[in-house]
C-alpha cells in the first residue's frame, strides 16, 4: 500500500512540473503540446504611400472637344494639339483637384517624342483622345471641362 501511495503521489508531481511555468503553453515536457504550434503574430509595417503623378505633360493647346452618344454613355473625344510633331500615347486624365460635383475635369496629357521633331503645321501635329463615360457617370454632370497647357474646352453632356 505505500508502494502504491509513492506511485501515485510520484506520478502526480511529475505531470503538475508538465503544467509549464503558467504562462497558458504548457512544457515542452508535457507529450500534449508536442505538436502544437505557437500562434503565428503578424506585424504590420506603416507603409509611405507616395501619389503617382502622371509624368507626361499637358498639349499645349485644346482644339475640339465632342461627345458622341454610346451604349450605355458616351464617348467623350478631344482633339489637342502639342508643340512639335511626333507626340504620343495620348490620354484624357481625371484632374481631382479641379472636379467638383457637377463638373469633370480632364488634363489631355501625350508622351513628348523620343527625338527632336519639327514643329510642323496644326494638321501634323494634332492628336486626338477618347474616354467612354458612362450613364452614371453623367447623370451627374453639368459640364466637362478639357484642359491643355495654354487653353481648354468646356462641354456640357
Amino acid at each position: 500500500m505505500k508502494l502504491r501511495t509513492a506511485a501515485v503521489l510520484a506520478t502526480t508531481g511529475l505531470l503538475a512540473a508538465c503544467g509549464g511555468g503558467g504562462d497558458g503553453r504548457g512544457s515542452s515536457l508535457n507529450p500534449f503540446t508536442w505538436l502544437q504550434r505557437e500562434p503565428e503574430v503578424e506585424t504590420l509595417m506603416p507603409l509611405d504611400i507616395e501619389e503617382i503623378t502622371d509624368p507626361r505633360p499637358l498639349v499645349t493647346e485644346i482644339s475640339d472637344v465632342a461627345l458622341v452618344a454610346a451604349p450605355g454613355g458616351a464617348i467623350l473625344r478631344a482633339v489637342g494639339l502639342p508643340a512639335t510633331e511626333g507626340y504620343f500615347d495620348a490620354d484624357l486624365v481625371v484632374d481631382p483637384d479641379r472636379s467638383t460635383p457637377g463638373l469633370l475635369t480632364l488634363q489631355f496629357r501625350a508622351a513628348e517624342p523620343l527625338e527632336p521633331a519639327p514643329i510642323g503645321t496644326a494638321a501634323t501635329r494634332a492628336i486626338t483622345a477618347a474616354t467612354f463615360l458612362s450613364n452614371q457617370t453623367l447623370a451627374g454632370l453639368t459640364r466637362i471641362d478639357v484642359l491643355g497647357a495654354a487653353s481648354s474646352r468646356s462641354i456640357r453632356p
